[in-house]
Parts: C-alpha cells; structure tokens; sequence
C-alpha cells in the first residue's frame, strides 16, 4: 500500500505538473505567427490554462510565483532568441537578453501570485486578472524607450480572421480576450462537470472568429468592388551589410556611397515597370547626412545617364553652373523628377546651431516633382545605438565605435504629395500609439522603413513584419515595408500581403532589388482608430476597481459577522 501511495504520490504530484508546464511551454513558446499558426490558435485558447493547471499542483505561493517567473523567462527566452545575435551587438547583448528575459518573468510571475490556483475563481476576479495582464503589458512601453515585443494578444493573429479583431481595441484588447479566454478555460479544467464554463468558454473561443470572418468578407468585399486605381509603387530592398553599408570595424570592405546610389538606381531602372506612385528606399538608405556635399556632380551625371539616359539628365535638379558637388536631397530629388513619383527615402538629418553645434535626426524625407521636401523625425530612438538613456551608458557605446546620438521627433507625420503616407522609421511600426498618430492626421496608407540587419539571420525580421501588420488592422489602412533586410512586402488594409519578396526557402531577408506592388487604396475607419487604447484601459482600470472594491465589502462582511 505504502509503495502504491508512493507512486500515486508522484503521479499527481511530480508527473502530472511536469506534463502540464512541458505541454503548455511547447504551444505557448511557439504559438506566434512567426513560428506556428496552429500552435497560435492553441496558446490564445488554452496554452496558458494548462500551466495554471499544473501550477495549482503547488500549496507554497512562493513557490508558485518563482515557477511562473522562470517559466515566462524560458517561453520569451524562444520569443526573444533574435537578442542572441552576437555578430554586430558584442557579448554584452546576452546581459541585455537576460535582463529582458527577467523582467518579462517577473510580470508574469505577479500577475500568478495574485492568480492564485485551486483557490476559487470568481467572475469578478476573472475580469481583474485580464485587466491586470493588460495594465502590465502597457506599462513595458514607459520603461527607457519601452519593450513592444510579444504582447500575449499576438497569438490570436496566428490566424486572419483572429487578426480581424485587432480594429476594435488594438493589440492590447488582443491580450486581454486571450487572457480571458484562458482563465474561462482554466475555470473548466477545474470542474468539467459545469454546462455553464463549457458554455462560456465556448462563446469566447467562437467570438473573435465569427467577429472575424464578417469582418474580412465585408471588407474584402468593399476591396473587389472598388473602381479606384491601385496604388503603384517600387519598395527597394538594398540589403547591405553594415560593413558595406557603413564600413562598420572594416571601413575598407565599405561600398562608396556613389556605388550605393548606383545600385539602388540600377534595381529602379528595370523598363518593364509601369508609371509609379510611389518609391520608398529603406532606414538610413545611403551614408552620410541629407546636405553633405560629398558626390562629384560629373560622376552623378554620368551613373543617371547610364541607367536612365537623356530623360535622367532631364530629371535632375537645376544647379549652378559652378557648383562641383552635390548631396543624398538631390539625388533623392532626382529620382522623384525621373518617375513624377512620391520618393521616400530614410537620412540622417543634420541641421546646424553654430559652428560647434548641431542637431542630428533619424529621419525620412519625402521627395516630390516640383516641391521643397517633407520630413519626418524619427520618434522612438533605440538605447545606446541612437541615444544614451544613462551617462554611464557612453563608456559603452564608444566600445563599439558608437560615438554620435540623435534628436528625438516629437510629432507625427503624413506626407501629402497626391497620396497620403503615414510614415514610421524602424520600431515604431511596433507601437501602437505610434502609429495610429498618423492615421488620426489622414494617413491612407502605412509605410514603415527599417532595417534589421543587426540581428541577421534570426525570427526579428519576421516578428517585426507580424507586429506591422497588427498596426494595419487596427487602423484600417493598407501597409508598405522598405528594408535594408528584413521583410519587404505589402498589404491591404484586411492584412492580405499583395506583394512580398519570396525565395525557395521562404527567406526574403538577403533579397536585393525593387518590389513592384500594386496595393489597393481601399481605407475604413475603425473602432481602434477612433478610440485607440483608451477604451481597454479604462476597462481593465474599470474591472479593477470593480474587484478591489468588492473584495474590501467581503472584507468587512467578515470582520462584522465575526
């Protein structure tokens, strides 16, 4: 009898949490659309359900919340492998990717402290703990330059009709629905016998596909039936490699800037392309500010020539007759005249103080046939590679030959040149907030330029893509991606991709070239659009205090009674 205690001992106790967390670690790690859709659908279902599950094995709350900690740490240490990229960060980026990795454990492990296994789950507790999540995923965006990444409400865009529901309350509505579903779910493991869990675990599994699938068909519909022509444009892929692009810790390896420009010329030369609307050129497309005055003008014409020929030479800004040399503005103003387009380019802008200072920029410039250029300033700057959040941070820096930091923007743009780009530089793709600022301008159509190629060669270009597209779905707008490397594509305003680079192993990250797309224009308001992240803050603050309140009545009840 004492042996059979035994093992049923470790059964329940050793066994069965063991294959809860492994099970759950599994759809939960790998249920993204940059690893698995299906696994997606499971983790937005019950991925975190079975952990809980296995959690409740355990009486300590101490223990508890330390096996919650390390758990998230090993699920984002998967979601976060990119940080691992040694190649162009240096050694110092594991302490970044550990620290990153203890935060996000850390929430995780609060927001289980208070979840509290086996011990009962009110409905009122439900909306809290949902609300809760929701509270601490925001707050990732106010810590130094904030930490977009994973929000567990990107496992319900694993499918397009779950994106869908990214209109109506953004990507953090995602989360908290996905939360929520799974502590219905949770509910139910705890008592199978209950029609009335079964019952609402089922209406919030269905909700958002159902939501979903009307909104697509109605909307897809609306794109069939539109008369307005679609938007044309070139979106350049130059795929250079900071060596060659910048001469980075081998400056004699670096391509000269002219020879840069050339090749971008050379990939929009190509004769089968029809007239174009718009051409975007990726983040920091060529060396050097905006106004450097660094190419030989004979040089200039002679490369137009070659790919263009008379009509190039026609396209090419007026300047005086003595002047020798010219910047990136002109040549970027060139291209505008030669294909009577939009030519959104990413430069570092320069504008000089004095003679000892000056402000430098992260920027994109948006070059029209016969106006000065629009510009917009880069928002959210990276820490260490772009500014220093701390002094100390410096020293650092200047180990890896990072010497110079930026400005930071302060206000949204859209460029107006016939049609209306909201633009965003790098990351700020992935913020919310960020982008819908551009949309609440005007902006019909999205374009983010970037460049991933610090982190070569691993899931950042393809998790940076996912998350673009969530910004598209909230907004209701078509979207644009320009990449040094990365994922250069485009879609319309449902999330369908109308042109991507693709190769035979399904990597597009080293493709080189200009990418024809032909985007419809069809733009709609949306829910998110209208309200942005107000409405699922002030319901997950509303549920809060709902809970906290009645807790304290409970509370007093006792202490009367007794």
């Amino acid at each position: 009898m004492r042996a059979l205690k035994k093992i049923d001992y470790k059964i329940n106790y050793r066994i069965l949490p063991a294959i809860y967390f492994i099970i759950s670690w599994v759809i939960v790690g790998f249920g993204q659309p940059a690893w698995s859709s299906f696994l997606g659908v499971l983790a937005s279902i019950f991925g975190f359900a079975l952990f809980w599950k296995g959690l409740g094995y355990f009486s300590s709350q101490k223990h508890r919340f330390w096996i919650s900690l390390f758990w998230f740490m090993s699920v984002e240490s998967i979601h976060l492998s990119w940080m691992t990229s040694t190649e162009y960060q240096g050694y110092y980026i594991y302490w970044v990717y550990l620290f990153v990795l203890f935060m996000q454990g850390l929430q995780y492990g609060l927001f289980c402290y208070f979840l509290k296994p086996n011990k009962g789950l009110p409905w009122s507790k439900i909306g809290f703990l949902a609300s809760f999540w929701v509270i601490l995923e925001f707050s990732r965006l106010f810590f130094i330059c904030g930490f977009p990444f994973n929000p567990v409400g990107l496992t319900l865009t694993s499918s397009l009709l779950g994106l869908q529901n990214a209109s109506i309350a953004g990507i953090y509505g995602l989360s908290f629905w996905v939360i929520l579903t799974n502590l219905v779910a949770y509910k139910y493991l705890l008592d199978f016998s209950s029609k009335k869990y079964m019952f609402f675990f089922a209406v919030l599994v269905a909700a958002p596909y159902l939501y979903g699938g009307l909104h697509y068909s109605y909307h897809q519909k609306k794109i069939d039936q539109s008369k307005e022509a679609p938007i044309r444009a070139l979106l350049v892929q130059t795929a250079l490699t900071p060596t060659q692009k910048v001469g980075f810790r081998a400056i004699h390896e670096m391509y000269p800037p002219i020879d840069q420009w050339g090749l971008i010329y050379q990939y929009l030369a190509d004769k089968n392309f029809p007239d174009i609307d718009i051409i975007a050129l990726p983040e920091r497309s060529v060396p050097l500010s905006n106004n450097t005055q660094y190419y030989d003008i004979r040089g200039v014409r002679s490369m137009i020539s070659y790919y263009y020929g008379d009509k190039g030479l026609e396209g090419m800004p007026k300047i005086e007759s003595e002047r020798r040399y010219v910047d990136n503005m002109f040549l970027a103003q060139t291209l505008a005249n030669i294909f009577k387009a939009q030519v959104i380019v990413g430069l570092e802008h320069i504008e000089e103080i004095n003679q000892k200072n000056f402000i430098a920029n992260a920027s994109a410039y948006c070059f029209t046939p016969g106006h000065p250029p629009q510009m917009y300033h880069k928002r959210i700057l990276l820490p260490l590679v772009e500014y220093t959040p701390f002094e100390w941070c410096k020293a650092l820096a200047r180990r890896y030959n990072i010497q110079g930091w930026y400005e930071r923007g302060k206000d949204a743009a859209v460029f107006d040149g016939g049609i209306k780009i909201s633009p965003s530089i790098c990351m700020e793709e992935m913020y919310s907030y960020i982008v819908r600022g551009g949309r609440s301008l005007g902006g019909e159509i999205f374009l983010n330029i970037t460049n991933d190629v610090w982190y070569p060669n691993s899931k950042l270009p393809k998790q940076h893509y996912y998350h673009g597209i969530v910004r598209a779905l909230e907004n209701g707008v078509p979207l644009m991606r320009s990449c040094n490397t990365g994922v250069t594509a485009a879609l319309n305003s449902i999330g369908m991709p109308v042109a991507f680079f693709q190769k035979e192993n399904n990597s597009s990250e080293w493709e080189k070239g200009a990418l024809y797309a032909e985007i419809p224009k069809y733009h709609y308001k949306t829910l998110y659009s209208l309200w942005g992240d107000y409405f699922i803050l002030g319901l997950s603050i509303a549920l809060s205090l709902n809970f906290i309140l009645q807790s304290v009545r409970v509370k007093k009840t006792i202490l009367v009674f007794s």
